[in-house]
């Protein structure tokens, strides 16, 4: 697609400039065009390049958002504990950023691994953690 192109091309300029902050979005964006498309293995492969210039930055909020993609991008490969793996160490992020929003997304993931899984009492307790934080929130969806 021409999204692709265009985040892929940002890519290579982000190499260019030695700007990993810009390479690391910009992977985030071109793996969600792929998983878009169906294309879920070339979405992890951006998705944890993504997660790994996260981490050597010390950027917990891009660390978020690759934690976010990769656990969207293994409930589509229906590798649920993968999925679930992604949403507990989102979790771990969210309360190191003391982000309440985060932290329901990650119970809210959580939940439907556990679900997928069969783990009906896990996914029951997730999803209650997560009303419990989104109210919080003033969330009323939830």
């Amino acid at each position: 697609t021409r999204s692709l192109q265009c985040h892929e091309k940002c890519v290579e300029y982000a190499k260019d400039l030695d700007d990993a902050t810009m390479m690391g979005r910009e992977l985030g964006c071109a793996g969600r065009c792929h998983l878009v498309t169906g294309c879920v293995g070339d979405a992890l492969t951006y998705f944890e390049q993504e997660a790994k210039i996260a981490k050597q930055l010390g950027d917990d909020d891009e660390l978020a958002k690759a934690y976010v993609n990769l656990g969207a991008a293994h409930q589509t490969q229906r590798d649920f504990d993968a999925a679930l793996r992604d949403h507990q160490d989102l979790l771990d992020v969210a309360r190191a950023l003391d982000s309440p929003a985060l932290e329901a997304r990650a119970y809210a993931g959580m939940g439907h691994a556990n679900s997928s899984l069969g783990h009906l009492k896990q996914a029951l307790a997730c999803h209650k953690r997560q009303l419990v934080v989104s109210t919080t929130l003033k969330d009323s969806i939830g």
